[in-house]
């Protein structure tokens, strides 16, 4: 896979608009065809209106051109085309047949095919055609899973795979999995099997769908779509095409029977309750209530989620049945257990794959949080969201004096998936609720003395961020040297929303960086928090030295390699206080917080030293508010902002 390229991907649907954003997404220019410009262009715009976003910039869409399959010539000039039509074996046959005769000598021609055979697809294809022919099995929304199943023929040139596979993982956020031509790969056929194992189970043993999706969520390492509601998100109508398809397909697999749908999952598919395209399925909302299904009756009823004796028996049933199954067909779908565990984890996000869970596979390193690596010493920060405190700030100034002792560059880095999420908002709305001013302003002190340490540090300093970097988190990146970001990085100053304003440097630095009070205002006090690090870059967070990786996985790789030459961050020049215009609609709490903003921004000199005095003596203004107490505490509480 080139850096830059031309791609074409035929078929406009939601899988075929998810490809084209991702390689938009990469540089690359994508002519999205079906059956006519009307629909390819309806299928663009799906993608420019998408929520959660598909490109990482609207702008992107530029690179995106809608256009007819039933003219192929473009296929000529492109270096990838991508075949994501419905899953038809004849029809893709067909499209494959017509691509043979038009795409240049040295174009690559892959198949998004979730299962079907990549072999039976391209038998009637000449063989120049066929050793340039694999499957790219995309997960959906591509932007935001990981996992693309690579499905090579017996005989796609090896040579060129490799290079393809390597230009993947350097090129986009994805993993590559290798997985064989057989029917569902590996995600497919592990999937549909477990899903319906456990659904035959819960009937059978009568456990509700709420306590099965209790136990196989979360608790289990999964997500909170679980079991349950993952049939409703995907369709209950989907699994049994899928299902049918795999049992048709597999006559000699050791659980084919439970690939036959139970009857009352049939009923509920004659009856259109088909999930949440329809309204209903195992689960059916009723106004702001959800209702879960009752086996007896198929009609709804509230949740109970109670954990129960039955609902642990069916765990240490199907979990077991799915790790054996997994070993009985491991050397039929992969070429090791690792990629049918990391197909399971980065395919459908869960934290241990089969041979994980039974024990089978090789446990990871355990990593101390301060280390060397290729003569630069790196901190992971660690803790629930990696957040800010008294402890947190000590590690980085530990880290900084070993950094500077050893004369090494220093590479910030955060464990799991955010950088950190903030300042402890549980520490500090106690001391609010509690009075105790002489502790927040030692904290917030702290903080701002922790962050420029790491400003004025004698060695080079790097944030390499992802996922959440928010408020403190945010701060310590601003005050790096440089910043090296993965493409999918939340970063922002949401402190006004939670009642206060920015208190370890933000202020400052986000002066610094916007050059005047009203912009720097603005981009707090308005901030929404970027939805990808394009977006961060668009709005002047990052300086030109600033980087963002293709791959989040290169993360690490990138920081070391530009550790040496991370020279410090530019602090501004002192300057006379600018002004600050407050929109006429702001009312309220909000009004006052803004004030107290527009006055750190403003008030005399914008000397390092005093913008943070005045941080500070705002920040303990509002931390007296009862309404700001409110929306912090709101926050904790519901996970959600409180308007006050």
């Amino acid at each position: 896979m080139k850096e830059k390229g031309v791609a074409v991907v035929i078929g406009a649907g939601t899988m075929g608009g998810g490809i084209a954003a991702d390689l938009a997404n990469a540089g690359w220019t994508v002519h999205l065809l079906d059956q006519s410009v009307e629909l390819a262009a309806s299928g663009k715009m799906r993608v420019v209106k998408s929520s959660p976003p598909l490109l990482y910039l609207p702008e992107y869409a530029e690179r995106i051109v809608a256009g007819s399959s039933e003219e192929l010539s473009v296929c000529g000039s492109a270096d990838w085309v991508i075949e994501a039509i419905a899953e038809n074996l004849a029809l893709k046959q067909a499209l494959l047949t017509r691509l043979e005769s038009v795409v240049g000598p040295e174009t690559l021609v892959t198949s998004n095919t979730s299962g079907l055979s990549l072999t039976a697809m391209s038998k009637h294809c000449g063989m120049a055609f066929r050793r340039r022919f694999f499957g790219t099995h995309f997960f959906n929304p591509p932007r935001y899973l990981k996992l693309v199943e690579v499905v090579p023929t017996p005989v796609t040139n090896s040579a060129l795979l490799q290079a393809f596979i390597a230009g993947m993982e350097a090129r986009t956020n994805h993993r590559v999995v290798v997985a064989k031509d057989t029917p569902g790969f590996i995600s497919t056929r592990l999937w549909i099997t477990h899903l319906l194992d456990t659904i035959h189970t819960a009937i059978e043993q009568n456990v509700p769908v709420e306590v099965v999706d209790a136990l196989t969520g979360p608790a289990l390492g999964r997500p909170r779509s679980a079991t349950f509601r993952m049939a409703d998100l995907v369709g209950l109508d989907i699994i049994a095409s899928i299902a049918k398809n795999q049992y048709d397909a597999l006559p000699d697999d050791p659980l084919r029977e439970r690939l036959r749908l139970p009857e009352k999952l049939n009923l509920l598919i004659s009856e259109g309750r088909t999930g949440q395209k329809s309204g209903a399925g195992f689960y059916k909302r009723v106004g702001k209530e959800i209702l879960a299904l009752d086996w007896a009756t198929l009609t709804y009823r509230p949740r109970e989620e109670t954990i129960t004796e039955a609902g642990n028996a069916l765990v240490e049933t199907v979990v077991p049945r799915f790790c054996d199954y997994a070993a009985a067909i491991a050397g039929e779908i992969a070429e090791s257990h690792e990629a049918i565990d990391n197909a399971m984890c980065w395919g459908f996000g869960w934290e241990k794959g089969p041979f994980a869970l039974a024990g089978n596979a090789p446990q990871k390193p355990a990593y101390p949080a301060l280390r060397q690596e290729q003569g630069t010493l790196i901190l992971e920060l660690r803790g629930k969201l990696n957040v800010f405190d008294p402890a947190q700030c000590d590690a980085v100034i530990a880290a900084v004096d070993e950094a500077e002792r050893q004369g090494l560059p220093l590479v910030f880095t955060g464990q799991g998936p955010c950088f950190s999420a903030g300042y402890n908002l549980a520490r500090l709305v106690t001391a609010m609720e509690q009075g105790d001013l002489v502790g927040i302003e030692a904290d917030m002190k702290q903080c701002q003395e922790t962050f420029l340490r790491v400003k004025y540090a004698k060695i080079p300093t790097v944030a390499a961020i992802h996922g959440y970097t928010l408020g403190a988190g945010c701060e310590l990146a601003l005050h790096c040297g440089r910043i090296v970001a993965s493409p999918e990085t939340v970063l922002g100053l949401p402190e006004c929303a939670v009642g206060v304003i920015p208190c370890g440097g933000g202020v400052k630095e986000a002066l610094y960086r916007f050059g005047s009070a009203q912009a720097a205002f603005e981009a707090i006090f308005f901030n929404q928090n970027s939805t990808s690090a394009h977006e961060a870059r668009k709005r002047g967070w990052f300086r030109p030295t600033d980087g963002i990786v293709a791959n989040a996985d290169q993360l690490l790789t990138e920081a070391l390699r530009v550790a040496p030459e991370a020279t410090q961050p530019w602090s501004g020049p002192d300057r006379e206080p600018g002004k600050v215009v407050l929109p006429v609609t702001l009312m309220g709490h909000d009004r006052r917080i803004a004030q107290a903003l527009a006055w750190v921004l403003t008030e005399e000199k914008t000397t390092e030293t005093a913008l943070l005095a005045r941080e500070r003596a705002a920040f303990q203004q509002l931390a007296q508010e009862p309404l700001s107490m409110a929306r912090m505490r709101h926050l904790l509480e519901t996970g959600k902002p409180l308007r006050n």
